[in-house]
């Protein structure tokens, strides 16, 4: 969106937007549609998201650390703990039952590319000797990330 700012601030000072379209490298009318629209090219169509950013980064870092752990997150989990979020801070919640859909999980996944979607393999004896240190282990090491995000 850099084209974008660069081509309005050129507009701004004088430029003409054939020659502003031009030297910036895009459609003059879409240049011509910011200009219209008093928007600055860094907003999308469509609704706002119902997380914040910081709150979807948070999220897909948290879903990340877990598979690292070895705890594969299901799908329906994910859900689970957005509507968790969303009752827990009183949040007008605009999903049907007050439960995110396949619809918002899949917009997830495209806004995050480093969560991917996989389905869980069956558990080896050795990889499922889970111990009890491994799990005060992630317990702390949980509590440590929420602490550190601010999230408690």
């Amino acid at each position: 969106m850099e084209q974008v700012t660069g081509a309005l601030k050129d507009v701004n000072l004088g430029m003409s937007k054939k020659r502003a379209a031009l030297k910036w490298k895009i459609p003059r009318s879409s240049l011509q549609h910011y200009i219209k629209t008093g928007s600055d090219g860094d907003c999308r169509p469509g609704p706002p998201s119902i997380l914040t950013n910081t709150e979807e980064s948070l999220l897909a870092e948290w879903l990340i650390q877990l598979c690292r752990r070895g705890i594969p997150v299901a799908k329906t989990n994910l859900l689970d703990s957005v509507q968790c979020i969303m009752k827990s801070d009183g949040r007008v919640n605009p999903f049907p039952g007050g439960r995110p859909g396949r619809g918002w999980s899949d917009a997830f996944l495209r806004r995050n590319p480093l969560v991917v979607e996989r389905n869980a393999e069956s558990i080896s004896r050795g990889r499922g000797a889970l111990t009890e240190g491994c799990i005060r282990g992630w317990f702390s090491d949980a509590q440590k990330f929420f602490s550190e995000n601010k999230c408690e």
